[in-house]
């Protein structure tokens, strides 16, 4: 009960922290540059800090870690949307957070009645299907950036859940967990960002890498 209560108040913070980095970067659009420098750094120091939580076992470097990774996934959609000229206006931002608060409610309900955490796993999956598939489609079809932003953050809200139902431990650290989910998430949208900014040749980046790997196995397995 104790944990469920604290992903809950986790996603809600965390997600408030994403929209407003991602509102400023809009907002700010004429130093991206020095943003997307000072992401890079942020990124570094989240890493470290979630190093020195792990070996020092101070949960409270775990906080840091987890704003940080939030402010900059906030700027990674922020260029998205400022590249695409739309602005994320405040009606548009509350109907967000209402539709991510009821979402956050409807999950913290679930894994409160249900005890198996693989099955509230599967039902929070569920969940989020039933959510993230109008808005994909609503998006592609209508190119209305409020479904954009709600599929990122369905994304983040994801991995927010992830990090609670695979818990090694019942009395595992949630911060450490969370903490990791917060960089999945980090690196999904912004790789999702790329994809879309470039036109899919971030896919290719990918299949590039996936190329040179397989072909170093092959190399190892002949010799």
């Amino acid at each position: 009960m104790k944990n469920q209560k604290k992903l809950f108040i986790l996603s809600i913070a965390s997600y408030l922290l994403f929209s407003l980095s991602c509102f400023l970067t809009i907002c700010l659009s004429s130093s991206i540059p020095y943003l997307l420098i000072g992401a890079l750094s942020c990124l570094f120091i989240a890493a470290l800090f979630h190093l020195l939580g792990k070996k020092g076992r101070h949960n409270n470097f775990y906080f840091v870690s987890i704003v940080l990774t939030n402010l900059i996934s906030g700027v990674s959609v922020g260029c998205y949307l400022y590249l695409e000229e739309h602005k994320l206006s405040l009606l548009e931002f509350l109907i967000s957070l209402g539709i991510f608060l009821l979402l956050c409610t409807v999950l913290l309900v679930l894994h409160m009645k249900v005890v198996a955490k693989r099955n509230a796993m599967i039902l929070s999956c569920g969940a989020l299907l039933v959510a993230f598939i109008p808005c994909i489609y609503l998006w592609v079809s209508n190119g209305i950036y409020l479904y954009a932003f709600l599929s990122f953050s369905l994304i983040m809200n994801f991995f927010y859940n992830l990090s609670y139902v695979l818990q090694h431990k019942e009395n595992s650290t949630l911060l450490r967990d969370f903490s990791f989910g917060s960089f999945g998430a980090f690196f999904i949208v912004t790789y999702l960002v790329l994809v879309l900014i470039t036109d899919g040749d971030a896919l290719e980046l990918l299949d590039s890498v996936d190329v040179s790997t397989n072909s170093k196995n092959k190399n190892t397995i002949s010799m």
